[in-house]
């Protein structure tokens, strides 16, 4: 399928305007120049066919990380967690992106038991 940029429309918490819920609600901004750790849990519905994909990606263009799931049981929902340092520069943004090769729609679940999407600053 065609990779799909995840967009979040609440916070959990946001301490430097990394985030805006309407705007360009898929990103996260960085504001003060470092070394970040972008984390994410992407969880999908249940689904016994193909492969699941989640990429975090730095200014629209470069993949910082990507993290690939094998098939699954298809009896639960499956989940994808990983996390990966990044140097951003004063205006770089990270964005989430998901595929899967299901032959068909896939949901990914959100609410606050699901997909997340966060970074925070370490040096």
């Amino acid at each position: 399928t065609t990779p799909t940029i995840l967009a979040f429309d609440a916070e959990d918490h946001d301490t430097n305007t990394l985030h805006d819920t309407v705007a360009v609600n898929s990103r996260l901004t960085c504001r003060v120049p470092g070394i970040y750790y972008a984390e994410a849990i992407v969880y999908w519905a249940s689904s016994a066919v193909g492969q699941r994909t989640a990429r975090i990606k730095m200014n629209g263009s470069t993949i910082v990380t990507t993290t690939i799931m094998p098939l699954t049981t298809g009896t639960d929902t499956s989940h994808i967690i990983f996390t990966s340092p990044t140097r951003l520069a004063y205006g770089d943004y990270l964005q989430l992106e998901v595929e899967q090769d299901t032959g068909g729609d896939l949901a990914v679940v959100g609410g606050s038991i699901g997909t997340f999407f966060g970074m925070y600053r370490v040096a």
